[in-house]
């Protein structure tokens, strides 16, 4: 029956008039069993092909087998046969060999310890397969490839069928030598997919071809060869190198090893006394073939470890050893910060080298004359002044050639900009010194006086009628800009670039004065003990000390110097024209040749890393970018667009664009691009609002700082349109980034569309459009085109599709409702965002961790000084950064506001600055922050604090009117303690034990700027007013240094490092800070004490208050309490403290000068501290009532909030 006749039948029957719908399932339900039958029926057929066909492939194998069988069985009874029987079946039998014991044999070795496994393995497979002797040889060959080339022509040729004498050549050739054999055994691993009953027969492998080698028979042979494998293993370079020439291939028996080894010490004067640590020696073939194993690593990720890692190691899960994090330390964040090592209280300073005499005393306001130019000038000699300062109203503009600008700092941190002149000057023609000097000279209309002289040029000047005329030129500012590129005469230039590292004259002073400065340098004294013990390679030589080293293999003899003569070496190295500004090593290595000075590489990598020029030309580095943290995606697409320009491009198109303006939605990633005619405000409006037309408003407009965006037509249009925008930070593309880079994107398509047909590359836009958006985006994994509409874009590609496989859409019976259509088309719009939501978090995340690898947290605060990393020029051989400026606002989160030496302030991302390191030029001035000076503590300043109105000076507010009553009626009770004023308390005196038979060196005292020395005295005279000090005549003074506080004022110190040297140290044991703060935080009602100033109170020993004196400008003074600075301070003022408090440990504890009180209830607490404060009145202590904490719950007691459990 036809199909055309069945079909009318079930057309034509009743049950498909009355239920079509059943009749159809029951038709298709027949055609589906119909075909799953077929389908079966076809699948057992293939199975029996499959069977059949690996049948006759056994049968096939089987008689393969046999014929080969039967040539090898022919081949044994009648070789003779074989061989009439032609070449090429003997060629053939080989052939059969070959390929059948290469199968049962292990690859040919790369290593030579892996012969002896291998011969082992194809032995195995010749009495497996029968092979004949004949063959044998022929096969070895065979299988070992090219490595025969080497065999071939140390064997004859008739000798290659022999077996034996082929392996003994290869094993010649290949075997690895004692010691390798030795040192794969000991470091043998299992290796991967490795059984460890096959690592246990490699390992019994190798120690039997060890012994083999060792020609090891009988156990008293193998105990000795131990013996000489250990003594061997501890010996140095040298002697293992001079046992191996010895030895040869044999090996030496413990006894003769000693005795070689005991015989080579004594040739070469060597010392019992040398210890070597335990380490393999191996001779330089096995240093080969290890470095056969090991790879390669880069300097830049090796830092302190070793050149190569090995290949054959395992990876393992490594942890930073910087913040503990899964990943290098190379790749870590934190790898460039430094940690806080600031101690409270502690001042520290940078002691700059000073070329002065140290019995030279300028008594203020010192006035001399010089000449300037032929015009006498009365000029303040200043030892604080680095620089000649001339007041402008004494020199006319047309005198002297202007040679730039130069930034003057005051001791008081205020900057004056000052231009330099170069000018001769000479002492007045009344005196016998008249030689002229020619030098830089800075002139300022900001002078009260006619001019300001340093010590140093003028000691210079006094000093020409015996030293040769050297040019003195002002770099001694680090903001002179312009010198190098303003000078006219290039010889001049050299010859002050190189004579300028000398400040003064006695820079190139002879022998004698050296001598006298190595004896006298505090610096030096570790090197004259160690010359005195012949320790520390320190010789002396005509009355000099020099220190012997070796520089490539060549000994050398270095000038030890004082600290004095360290900063002209430095310069002269790599300031100088003969220096060339060269980086840490290759400076170090330079001064290597000639000079020595105890912590010479930190001073070098100090100076260079300060160099002015250095940090202004040195490159940027990916650890000066900041982290990144992920753009959050919007939830609706175009609520918030980024923009852009690009262009010009040429060749402008024929309706003359030249410009594009690109957008970018955020949340979709849709593109458009609008070409423009002009970069004008208007015409970017108008492009906007065409493309707003299409997609509506966005909420957010991101954009950088273009003129056409920051225009007030552009802020009036998006004000209209109820826009915000959103601007970039200058100069730092990447917060724009994503229009960035579908800028990119566009231009590499428009350059094939413009090598194509320059003239319409504006009708190409839409196309190109469309090509991106049909394509998944790389962050959301989604095409654009699906996340607007919620169905892929049918392109070109698909339409091709569609014609070659002849697919042809035919129209649905059934057209879907509009609401049906809505609710499919939502369905799909949610999974294509869900989708393009995780997809696109994930990318994020990943690509801001890789980021974030080599990036580092930075932060500035206002006034530091920086470096732009912006070039002030487009000459790359003349271009250095921009700055140093000063930071005077910060716009989070990564963005500031820095002010240039112009005047000019510029907003900068701070990927675009680096910290600039400026150089301490200042002698006697130090500042806060600075570190090198450890326990120096302030000499703080007084002030009164009243006991009338004693509670309304402190906070009471936390307690009821019942408590603050009774805790003001016991304040005022005792109310001497709280005066202000300073006491000598009733204890024991502070005592200094000097070491026995240590020498006490006289220290160098460093110069106050003449600026400095009014505020000097009156804090002088405030010491004396209190009678904590007191005129002295001791032999020894220490110097004063001066702190900048923040605020702008100084105070007072004394470097009391000199004598802390020589001090015997007082061990008394310090309370632990997790024991007081467990103890007192379990109380309910704290109250914290601070004693005012407790240092001073504790009075000085009446023998040591000699020692404790120090130097100013005007008189030599002692203290007459115990002085901050003093090595045992501390220790002497605990122990008064716990003395005091003994009594009272259950309720009060005391770490140094900081009191708590503690109870668990007010009416304790009351008897309590009243108890304290009689004591404390009692020992004549005074308290210091504005750090005072009165019972409070919680307290802060030693940097932690404790009270109440």
């Amino acid at each position: 029956m036809k199909v055309a006749e069945l079909r009318e039948i079930i057309l034509g029957s009743k049950a498909y008039k009355n239920d079509p719908e059943s009749v159809n399932n029951f038709l298709s339900s027949i055609v589906e069993a119909r075909k799953r039958k077929e389908e079966q029926s076809d699948n057992l057929e293939f199975e029996k092909i499959k069977l059949e066909k690996a049948k006759l492939e056994a049968q096939l194998e089987l008689e393969r087998i046999s014929l080969e069988k039967a040539k090898i069985e022919s081949v044994r009874m009648d070789p003779d046969a074989s061989s009439a029987s032609g070449n090429g079946n003997s060629f053939n039998c080989v052939e059969n060999y070959i390929h059948s014991v290469r199968t049962l044999t292990l690859p040919i070795p790369k290593r030579a310890e892996g012969w002896n496994l291998f011969f082992a393995s194809l032995e195995r497979a010749f009495n497996t397969k029968n092979v004949p002797d004949e063959f044998k040889g022929e096969i070895l060959l065979n299988l070992m490839g090219e490595k025969a080339t080497n065999v071939l022509i140390y064997i004859k040729a008739g000798d290659v069928k022999d077996y034996k004498k082929v392996k003994d050549t290869v094993l010649r050739e290949f075997e690895p030598t004692p010691l390798a054999c030795l040192q794969n055994f000991q470091k043998a691993k299992r290796l991967q997919n490795e059984t460890h009953v096959q690592f246990a027969s490699r390992l019994a492998t190798g120690w039997e071809q060890y012994c083999t080698l060792r020609d090891v028979k009988d156990l008293e042979t193998l105990k000795e060869l131990i013996v000489s494998d250990k003594l061997y293993q501890s010996l140095d370079q040298e002697t293992s190198t001079h046992v191996n020439l010895k030895q040869e291939r044999g090996w030496f028996r413990p006894l003769m090893l000693g005795k070689e080894c005991d015989l080579f010490f004594t040739s070469k004067n060597r010392s019992f006394s040398e210890v070597h640590s335990d380490s393999q020696k191996y001779s330089s073939n096995e240093h080969k073939s290890r470095e056969e194993t090991r790879q390669y690593i880069p300097p830049h990720s090796r830092r302190d470890g070793p050149k190569f890692k090995s290949k054959d190691k395992e990876t393992k899960k490594l942890d930073c050893y910087i913040c503990g994090e899964n990943h290098m330390a190379r790749n870590c964040n934190k790898k460039y910060s430094k940690p806080d090592t600031k101690r409270k209280e502690a001042v520290v300073a940078k002691i700059n080298s000073d070329f002065l005499k140290p019995d030279v005393n300028i008594h203020p306001l010192t006035r001399v004359t010089v000449s300037v130019g032929g015009k006498e000038l009365d000029c303040i000699l200043d030892s604080g002044t680095q620089v000649f300062v001339i007041n402008s109203d004494l020199l006319n503009n047309s005198e002297s050639f202007d040679y730039g600008k130069i930034m003057l700092t005051s001791a008081f941190g205020e900057n004056v900009v000052a231009r330099l002149i170069k000018s001769t000057v000479t002492l007045p023609n009344k005196t016998s010194l008249n030689h002229p000097l020619e030098c830089i000279i800075a002139v300022t209309d900001k002078l009260n006086v006619d001019a300001l002289i340093p010590l140093s040029l003028y000691e210079s000047l006094c000093s020409l009628n015996k030293e040769k005329v050297m040019h003195l030129v002002a770099d001694k500012s680090e903001c002179l800009d312009n010198r190098s590129h303003e000078e006219t005469n290039e010889n001049d230039s050299a010859l002050s670039e190189t004579m300028n590292d000398s400040d003064d004259s006695n820079f190139y002073s002879d022998a004698t004065k050296l001598k006298q400065e190595q004896k006298e340098c505090l610096s030096l004294e570790t090197v004259r003990d160690q010359l005195t013990q012949s320790k520390g390679n320190f010789i002396l030589i005509e009355g000099l000390i020099y220190h012997k080293d070796k520089i490539l293999g060549e000994p050398v003899a270095q000038l030890v110097l004082p600290r004095s003569r360290v900063e002209n070496v430095m310069k002269l190295a790599h300031e100088s024209v003969f220096g060339g500004h060269m980086g840490v090593r290759k400076t170090k290595e330079r001064i290597r040749y000639n000079f020595y000075w105890p912590n010479m590489s930190n001073d070098i990598a100090d100076f260079v890393r300060t160099c002015m020029g250095c940090q202004l030309r040195r490159k940027d580095k990916i650890s000066d970018r900041a982290p990144i943290t992920p753009v959050a995606r919007p939830e609706l697409p175009f609520e918030t667009v980024n923009i852009d320009l690009i262009g010009p491009i040429e060749p402008p198109s024929g309706r003359g664009h030249k410009y594009v303006l690109c957008l970018m939605d955020q949340m979709t990633r849709w593109p458009e691009a609008i070409p423009l005619r002009s970069l004008s405000a208007k015409a970017t409006c108008d492009a906007l609002l065409q493309i707003f037309s299409r997609t509506g408003i966005p909420n957010v407009i991101a954009s950088d700082r273009g003129t056409n965006f920051t225009s007030s037509l552009t802020e009036e249009f998006v004000k209209r349109i109820g826009s915000s925008p959103r601007f970039s930070c200058p100069g730092y593309p990447a917060s724009n980034g994503l229009v960035e880079r579908w800028n990119r994107v566009l231009k590499n398509m428009l350059h094939h569309i413009i090598r194509e047909d320059p003239r319409n590359w504006d009708h190409q836009i839409p196309f190109l459009l469309f090509a991106y958006r049909e394509v998944p985006n790389t962050t959301t994994g989604v095409s654009p085109f699906r996340l607007m509409y919620g169905r892929e874009a049918r392109g070109p590609l698909a339409i091709l599709k569609s014609s070659w496989a002849g697919e042809v859409h035919l129209p649905t019976n059934v057209t879907p409702s509009a609401v049906d259509y809505l609710q499919e088309m939502k369905i799909k719009m949610e999974k294509a965002a869900e989708k393009a939501s995780l997809v696109a978090a994930d990318k994020q995340k990943s690509y801001s961790e890789y980021f974030n690898k080599r990036s580092s947290v930075r932060a500035f605060n206002i006034g530091e000084q920086v470096v732009l990393l912006i070039p002030d020029s487009s000459n790359k051989l003349y271009a250095r950064w921009t700055g140093p400026g000063e930071i005077v606002e910060h716009h989070p989160p990564h963005s500031y506001k820095v002010r240039l030496a112009d005047g000019t302030v510029r907003h900068v991302h701070v990927n675009k600055i680096r910290k600039y390191h400026p150089r301490s030029l200042a002698v006697g001035v130090i500042f806060e922050e600075d570190h090198d000076f450890e326990e120096i503590n302030p000499t703080p300043n007084t002030s009164d604090v009243y006991s009338r109105e004693l509670c309304e000076k402190i906070n009471l507010n936390h307690l009821s009117d019942e408590q603050r009553n009774n805790l003001c009626g016991l304040l005022l009770r005792h109310n001497e303690l709280f005066t202000g004023k300073m006491k000598v308390a009733k204890v024991g005196a502070h005592r200094i034990r000097l070491k026995p038979d240590a020498e006490r060196k006289k220290p160098f005292v460093y110069r106050i700027p003449e600026a400095l020395k009014d505020k000097v005295d009156e804090q002088i005279d405030e010491l004396l007013a209190l009678d904590l000090i007191e005129e002295s005549d001791a032999e020894i003074a220490y110097p004063i240094v001066c702190v900048n506080k923040k605020d702008g004022s100084i105070r007072l110190c004394v470097d009391y490092r000199a004598l802390n040297a020589v001090t015997v140290s007082d061990d008394f044991p310090m309370e632990e800070a997790v024991d007081l703060i467990q103890s007192i935080g379990k109380a309910n009602v704290i109250t914290t004490l601070d004693l005012l100033k407790g240092y001073w109170a504790i009075p000085m020993d009446l023998e040591c208050k000699a020692l404790t004196s120090f130097k100013t400008h005007r008189q030599q003074y002692q203290f007459k309490v115990m002085s901050f600075g003093l090595k045992n301070a501390s220790a002497t003022f605990q122990r008064v403290i716990n003395r005091a408090l003994s009594q009272y440990r259950n309720f009060s504890r005391a770490y140094i000068d900081d009191i708590a009180v503690y109870s668990e209830n007010w009416e304790e607490h009351m008897i309590h501290l009243e108890t304290i404060l009689c004591k404390l009145r009692e020992l004549n202590f005074a308290v210091n009532l504005k750090k005072c904490s009165f019972a409070r719950p919680h307290v802060k007691y030693l940097g932690h909030v404790i009270g109440s459990g």
